[in-house]
């Protein structure tokens, strides 16, 4: 009767074992368990890696080792542009890691036509030309896109590169420029306050537009300059342009200069000058 009752008993512990054995635990394999600082964006003994979470498939695995080959990207937030002459655009520029790849990326910027040939005055300068990216982390850097108060292109791509140890990315943003240059005007204390620029040149063909952002109607005054042939840009007739009102003029002209001012209310300030130059 021993034998039939000893023989169970060893049949049972030898199910149990195998299931102890055979499974690994509650978290099956130890590989795939994460250790106590997985997750805390922090790359801790053991660790290959840390995104700040304990998913998988993102280039660092739920158990914080790397996932892939090393690898970058690169977006731009402002895919399109709609802008004007004679203004600057800010675009921030993301450079995105992955499969653990850290380091430094160079960052250089162009204007393309739709030809692929530079586009004349258009500049692209970074706060910061070199960016430091962390493993499976991001960097950013700001591009600033200066267009110039001449008509050199209506339309063109902003192309930024970014160059790293493991290769080069491209982002680019698709730029569109409205054939005008705006002037903001407004009134501090009676008197009128101008933009920052006093001279510029405006391309034959394109619109002059002085926006009137005081509370009262503004007279602008313009007249040829010394020494110069006169445009066909004119005096502007009281009582002027009502307040958030914009006064516009198409140069047609293809040479000489005008300067411009406020009539109302008087203003003898007569340095703010525009030159008038052929289209190319």
């Amino acid at each position: 009767m021993r034998t039939p009752l000893v023989a169970a008993f060893l049949g049972l512990s030898l199910v149990a074992c195998t299931g102890v054995i055979g499974d690994g635990g509650p978290g099956g394999d130890d590989d795939d368990v994460p250790g106590p600082d997985c997750g805390n964006s922090v790359v801790n003994a053991g660790e290959t890696c840390d995104d700040g979470n304990n998913s998988s498939g993102d280039g660092c695995s739920a158990a914080c080792s790397t996932e892939g080959s090393p690898a970058m990207s690169m977006t731009v937030d402002k895919p399109t542009v709609m802008t004007e002459l004679m203004t600057e655009t800010m675009l921030t520029v993301t450079v995105t890691s992955s499969g653990g790849f850290s380091g430094p990326v160079t960052l250089t910027g162009s204007a393309i036509d739709a030809q692929s040939a530079p586009i004349t005055g258009w500049t692209v300068t970074f706060d910061n030309a070199s960016v430091d990216v962390p493993a499976n982390g991001t960097a950013t850097a700001v591009a600033t896109v200066k267009i110039p108060s001449e008509n050199m292109g209506l339309a063109g791509t902003i192309k930024i590169d970014g160059a790293s140890s493991i290769g080069a990315k491209t982002a680019q943003t698709a730029v569109t420029v409205l054939d005008q240059v705006s002037l903001p005007m407004t009134l501090v204390d009676g008197q009128c306050s101008y933009p920052p620029v006093t001279s510029f040149k405006l391309t034959t063909g394109s619109k002059l537009r002085i926006v009137n952002n005081a509370a009262r109607n503004v007279t602008f005054h313009m007249q040829g300059a010394d020494n110069q042939p006169e445009t066909n840009l004119s005096h502007q007739d009281d009582p002027g342009t009502p307040a958030g009102g914009v006064y516009e003029q198409t140069l047609t002209s293809t040479s000489g200069a005008a300067l411009w001012w406020c009539h109302d209310p008087q203003d003898n300030n007569q340095g703010r000058l525009i030159t008038a130059v052929p289209a190319q």
